[in-house]
């Protein structure tokens, strides 16, 4: 993070005008845990947008900076289980999740091999480590989701939307509204992706 802050601010430096600039501070700041002054860079930004330009930020722009002031107003949110035992071992396979995870171009990673091999548990200290991580990789928080006990894919979006604890009202089937949650919440836009 701390190179790529300063090729942003360089970028900013030779356009502060350049909006796209200013959003990707916010984001790498939010990133790497300075909430605030990514937050203080939003306020930068419309302030030299209105007495340079006479003009307000983006709707993308603004978008970033809710996004990042609810994440600031609360704690990652999660829904893993205290486990009874320590994590002992498997150093390598837990970096190597991490790093997978962390990686914008893994879209699903599935944990496989023969049961009893401890599969669940090592999703779970993963999901542990990163739901505590300060620089808050996923801002929307880490949720277990167990499936063992849906018998139908029509089930699916129903316990998802059980472990997010989300309600839905309305015609709409399940489905439609996880959907558009999902996508009202994600992290930020597809070409500025945390």
């Amino acid at each position: 993070y701390d190179q790529a802050l300063s090729l942003a601010a360089r970028f900013l430096a030779l356009a502060p005008w350049e909006e796209e600039a200013h959003r990707l501070l916010m984001l790498l700041l939010a990133r790497s845990g300075q909430r605030s002054a990514a937050l203080a860079q939003y306020d930068a930004c419309r302030r030299l947008l209105q007495e340079e330009v006479g003009v307000e930020p983006a709707a993308e722009t603004v978008a970033i900076y809710k996004r990042i002031l609810a994440m600031a107003a609360t704690a990652p949110r999660h829904n893993l289980l205290a486990q009874p035992t320590p994590f002992v071992g498997r150093a390598e396979e837990l970096g190597q999740i991490a790093k997978l995870l962390h990686d914008p171009t893994c879209r699903l990673l599935t944990l496989m091999g023969p049961g009893g091999i401890g599969k669940t548990r090592l999703a779970f200290e993963v999901a542990a480590q990163i739901a505590a991580d300060k620089i808050l990789h996923f801002l929307h928080g880490v949720y277990f989701v167990p499936l063992a006990a849906v018998t139908s894919a029509d089930l699916l979006a129903a316990t998802i939307a059980d472990a997010l604890q989300l309600s839905f009202y309305g015609a709409a089937d399940p489905k439609t509204h996880l959907v558009n949650h999902l996508r009202d919440t994600k992290s930020f836009p597809a070409n500025s992706e945390m």
